[in-house]
This record gives structure tokens, C-alpha cells and sequence, in this order.
């Protein structure tokens, strides 16, 4: 009797050995990541975050399967493009939700949180094109054009096309001075002449007697640096007084929704843009399950969520948080396969694409006229 005892209680250890081991690894196998998506997901640039939550939806349906080491929570905010309603997001993220990433979007706001990210040691992913975001602490990463590279494209573009006397109108904010101060260095260094600049703002509605002393300059175009409905109330306005001036155009003209709502006035405009085309990568996984989800194509802004969650992805695996932190994961990543292309990263976190387009709008298409390397 007594060795049916001992049997017995042999057994049952060993079950609820094999059962906590079972539980362990089942454990291992699913740890959580989670990030803390801040998007512009209500006001006069929704459609962001839109474009951004449907490519972090596409991210978890290709990543988040029964057989992945890592599951992927997303938890979204709404910056709704204001800095101060955004740091108020960060921080219900990272004392609440005990995010592992923060991704987000628009220079103001990334500026803005990069400072909580570092104090905080989280780190920063964005879409951010200020020139100064990557430098503002080593726990920010962009994984965008930088609104830098697309002003010396830009001015190079011109240039070459003999024109060589422009005047500049940009968004007040930073995003737009920052358009316009990396546009003016390039551009002048190659002998280009800016006869006027102005901002504008949503808080305008009549931008004529501004395009009225733009045209009294006798510009051989105008660049419009700026996003958002206003690209489209600018452009109709100055359609109504001048039909034939050369308007060009940096990525907030080349927004699909703004193209389809402005096509009058933009038409024969010339804009640079991130290279992505989704119809030429139809046989990308990211397009295919992008048109079965939402049957429709994504745009560069979804292209460069997808990538920023790449990016996530190539960190977390590359990571053991015992030995390497998320953190130094990410700061050994040099280069990788994106939606876009080639994604190299510099020492600073900041990155670029391999290649940036110059296209026109004609008759509602965007057609390709240059593609410039880095």
C-alpha cells in the first residue's frame, strides 16, 4: 500500500511538472509586444491616420499567427495633430499600458514626444520628415523621407529644368519652415533665386491677396510646401487668377485623396514623392493582404507604417531583453528589406530609401518623370 503511495504522489508531481513546463513555454512562445500607435485619427488630417491604422492592421494579420514567437498588441491614441494632446497620450502609454514602442506620425508632435521617449527609455518610431527629429534623442527613429531629401531633389529637378527663380509658400508650422529652409539652402547653392515666400494657414480662408503679390514677383513657379484640404483651397485660388503658372509640389500634394478632390486645380502640377507605386508590387505580401482587407491599394503613407513595423519586427526578433535591450536591437539595425525598397539607417536612427520619384499629375494620373538614387 504504501508503495502505491509513493507511485501515486510520483506520478502527480510529474504531470504537474510536464503541466507548468507546458504552461512555461506556452508563455515563452506568446510574449506580447506592445505598441502604442499615436495617429492624427480625427481633424483636418484624418485620413492619416487612417492610411497608418489600416497598414498596422494589415502588420497583425501577417505577423500575429498561432506559430509566431511574438503577438502584437496595438493600442491606438489620437494625437489629433496637436503636440499637447499627444504628450497626454504618451504618457497614459507608458505609465498605463506599459508599451514596449511608441509610433507615430507629423513633425510637431514627434518633436514634441521625443524628449518623453528618452527620459523614459522608450523607444520612438515615426514618420516625422523635420530634418532635426533623429537628432533629438538617441530613442527616435524615422523611417520616412526626410522633408530634407525631398528639397534637394526638388531644387536639383528644377534647376536642371532651367528654372531658376521661384517663390515659396509653406504651411506655418514647423513641418513647412522646414520645407522651405531645406528647399532654400539646396536651391541657392545651385543658383537658384527665391523671389518671395509666404505662409499660410488653416486659420485663412482667402489666400488671394497673398498669390496676387506672388504673381507681382514674376516667378517662373510657385512651390507650394504644405498638406492637407488647404493644398487644394491654395490651389484653387490661385487656378482663378492664374490658369498657366508652374505649380510643383513636395509629398503633402501627392496624397491620393488630395489628387482625386483637387484634380482641377492640380492638374500638370509636378511634385516630389516617396518612389512606392503599390501597382508596381502587386506581388508584395503587404499589397495583397492590404487589397483583401480594405480592396483597395495602399499609398506610401500605408508603404511606410508597414516598413515602420518592419523595423519593430527586426528589432524585437533581434532582441533578448536578459542580454540585448529593444533598444540596442534597433541602434544594430543598418539596413533593411521595406515596402519602398532598401531602407538604410544612419548612426543617428534617421533613414532613407533608396529612391525618391519626380512626377507630374495629368489627367488625374501621377506619371513619372525622374527617379533620383541617393
Amino acid at each position: 500500500m504504501r508503495n502505491l503511495k509513493i507511485l501515486f504522489t510520483i506520478i502527480v508531481s510529474a504531470v504537474i511538472l510536464f503541466a507548468c513546463n507546458q504552461d512555461k513555454k506556452s508563455t515563452d512562445k506568446t510574449e506580447v509586444i506592445k505598441i502604442g500607435a499615436i495617429l492624427p485619427l480625427t481633424g483636418n488630417i484624418a485620413y492619416f491616420g487612417e492610411y497608418e491604422t489600416r497598414a498596422l492592421k494589415v502588420a497583425e494579420k501577417l505577423f500575429n499567427n498561432p506559430d509566431s514567437t511574438f503577438q502584437y498588441e496595438l493600442i491606438y491614441e489620437d494625437s489629433k495633430n496637436d503636440p499637447k494632446t499627444a504628450i497626454l497620450a504618451m504618457n497614459k502609454l507608458i505609465q498605463i499600458d506599459k508599451v514596449d514602442f511608441i509610433l507615430t506620425q507629423m513633425s510637431g508632435v514627434s518633436m514634441s514626444l521625443a524628449p518623453i521617449a528618452k527620459s523614459n527609455k522608450i523607444p520612438l518610431i515615426s514618420l516625422a520628415m523635420h530634418p532635426d527629429f533623429p537628432q533629438s534623442s538617441e530613442y527616435s527613429y524615422r523611417v520616412y523621407e526626410s522633408i530634407s531629401q525631398e528639397g534637394k531633389v526638388l531644387g536639383d529637378y528644377l534647376i536642371d529644368s532651367n528654372v531658376d527663380n521661384i517663390s515659396v509658400v509653406s504651411i506655418e508650422d514647423v513641418w513647412g519652415e522646414a520645407a522651405y529652409e531645406s528647399f532654400k539652402d539646396n536651391f541657392e547653392k545651385r543658383g537658384g533665386k527665391i523671389v518671395s515666400y509666404d505662409r499660410i494657414s488653416y486659420s485663412q480662408s482667402d489666400y488671394k491677396t497673398t498669390i496676387m503679390k506672388i504673381l507681382g514677383k514674376n516667378p517662373k513657379g510657385i512651390y507650394l510646401a504644405a498638406y492637407g484640404p488647404l493644398v487644394n483651397q491654395f490651389a484653387k485660388q490661385l487656378r482663378e487668377i492664374d490658369a498657366d503658372i508652374a505649380l510643383y509640389g513636395n509629398i503633402g500634394m501627392s496624397w491620393t485623396n488630395i489628387l482625386a478632390s483637387g484634380h482641377e486645380w492640380l492638374n500638370n502640377s509636378i511634385m516630389v514623392m516617396p518612389n512606392f507605386m503599390a501597382t508596381n508590387n502587386s506581388q508584395i505580401d503587404f499589397v495583397k493582404k492590404y487589397n483583401e482587407l480594405f480592396e483597395d491599394d495602399p499609398n506610401f503613407e500605408s508603404s511606410y507604417t508597414f516598413d515602420c513595423f518592419l523595423l519593430i519586427n527586426k528589432a524585437t526578433r533581434l532582441s533578448n531583453r536578459d542580454e540585448i535591450s529593444l533598444q540596442d536591437a534597433l541602434s544594430k539595425i543598418k539596413k533593411f528589406d521595406g515596402v519602398n525598397g532598401k531602407i538604410y539607417i544612419d548612426e543617428y536612427g534617421d533613414s532613407q530609401t533608396d529612391t525618391i520619384a519626380i512626377r507630374q499629375f495629368v489627367n488625374r494620373e501621377l506619371v513619372t518623370l525622374l527617379k533620383y538614387g541617393i
